[in-house]
């Protein structure tokens, strides 16, 4: 259905992208580290997420089918 949650342990102020897998940014935004993200609209493939604090970064893939 191509709705992501994105929930972090700590809360803060965090950078939230989503990039295909041709390097592109689809989606970029600011949030407290709790928040829904809708692919719905993108196309079928494989998605990083990167989740970035003043002190860390986490990357996570996603798969649209």
């Amino acid at each position: 259905d191509g709705i992501v949650n994105v929930r972090t342990q700590k809360p803060g102020s965090y950078t939230i992208e989503v990039i295909d897998a041709l390097g592109a940014r689809v989606i970029s935004k600011r949030s407290n580290g709790n928040t829904t993200l809708d692919l719905s609209g993108q196309a079928k493939g494989v998605y990083s997420v990167r989740i970035a604090s003043e002190n860390a970064c986490v990357v996570k893939r996603v798969t649209l089918n």
